[in-house]
């Protein structure tokens, strides 16, 4: 998924979904999108008996990846980026007079529930469900019973004003390019 947008300053803005492997882009995660106008749906799955950041080139030995982490990340890329927990699962990502507005659900890692945290730095700000978050262990992709972190939504609005006390008051004029 990615979607872009212009920044107040500097270079457009970009948010866009990734899955992470200790803090690197893995391809073996698939994501499903639907789009209708300016809000995205997406779905993750798990990719079997393919790399690690490379779908042919890097496979595992033996199918299995080790890991201290993995996670889905929503990532804006902006001069000004910030993030904002709205509640109940819903995070605004903001750049300029522009917003992505991520609507998680319940997920889960295998047998691990997916948790949800912000963070950001210079230039960037991110929503992150994790996986997993710990000590170095195997993962297999045929053994890990399901990956389940569906239903959440991006909707991205311009010319943002506020959220009301309920958080969903966005007023915009529309979408930008997703």
């Amino acid at each position: 998924m990615l979607a872009y947008w212009p920044a107040a300053t500097g270079p457009t803005a970009v948010l866009r979904l990734r899955f992470l492997h200790d803090g690197r882009d893995f391809s073996s995660a698939h994501v499903r999108n639907a789009q209708r106008g300016p809000r995205v749906l997406s779905a993750l799955s798990l990719l079997r008996k393919m790399g690690d950041y490379s779908l042919h080139l890097d496979p595992p030995l033996g199918g299995v990846f080790q890991a201290e982490d993995f996670r889905v990340r929503y990532h804006l890329q902006a001069a000004d980026a910030r993030v904002e927990d709205l509640g109940a699962g819903r995070y605004r990502l903001v750049s300029g007079d522009w917003c992505g507005i991520i609507h998680t659900t319940p997920g889960r890692f295998g047998s691990r529930p997916v948790t949800w945290q912000t963070g950001g730095a210079t230039g960037e700000a991110w929503v992150d469900g994790i996986g997993y978050a710990g000590p170095r262990q195997g993962f297999d992709f045929e053994q890990v019973d399901g990956v389940a972190i569906a239903g959440d939504s991006v909707t991205v609005q311009g010319n943002f004003v506020g959220a009301g006390a309920d958080g969903q008051s966005v007023l915009g004029n529309g979408g930008a390019g997703v």
